[in-house]
């Protein structure tokens, strides 16, 4: 499918996302960008280790960068859509995610000091589990970078924390059935309870 999509439709679909954008909100002033992008990878690889392995994969992304303002307040946001295939791609979606990223915090003011609970937005939560997922990478136990590298089978989180790192689920856009080294990847729990 991504190779027989036109070039044509490609930027007609970022040009859509622009002027969705742009007339989301009274208050945006501008855009950074409002992109198209694709890629198609094929990996082969061959070790004299007798390992051979080989995967393809696509992905698409429509992004889109908004600045709003009102009066000397400037803030700014963003929204995307992401899919293997230009027809996964939602144009409202990354539109108005950007409108409401960039316009949300107009005329907000800081709240006073207290303890709360705190409900995080999906990216930000994604965001969090990023940094904590690359403190639990091999790399980072073998150079001595993460603060759970010495802690196998001690509690370190609530007991309603599971945190699994899964390369074989088909709907992760990094899936694939080998890691860079060619080795079958698995479903590796690294948070257990």
């Amino acid at each position: 499918e991504l190779k027989s999509y036109s070039t044509d439709a490609k930027v007609e679909m970022a040009m859509e996302l622009e002027r969705q954008v742009r007339a989301g909100d009274s208050r945006i002033r501008s855009l950074r960008s409002a992109s198209y992008g694709d890629g198609l990878l094929e990996v082969a690889i061959a070790s004299t280790a007798g390992i051979e392995a080989a995967y393809r994969r696509t992905g698409c992304s429509l992004v889109a960068f908004a600045i709003a303002g009102q009066n000397d307040e400037t803030q700014t946001g963003f929204g995307f859509s992401v899919g293997r295939s230009p027809q996964d791609l939602d144009v409202d979606e990354a539109a108005n995610d950007a409108v409401y990223r960039a316009t949300r915090l107009l005329g907000a003011t800081k709240p006073p000091s207290q303890r709360l609970t705190v409900v995080l937005d999906p990216f930000v939560t994604a965001q969090f589990l990023a940094i904590v997922g690359s403190t639990l990478s091999g790399d980072a136990v073998l150079k001595g970078r993460s603060p759970f590298g010495d802690r196998v089978d001690e509690v370190i989180a609530a007991p309603s924390v599971t945190f699994v790192d899964d390369p074989t689920d088909v709907r992760a856009f990094t899936a694939g059935t080998n890691d860079g080294e060619g080795l079958a990847t698995r479903r590796n729990v690294l948070i257990d309870a």
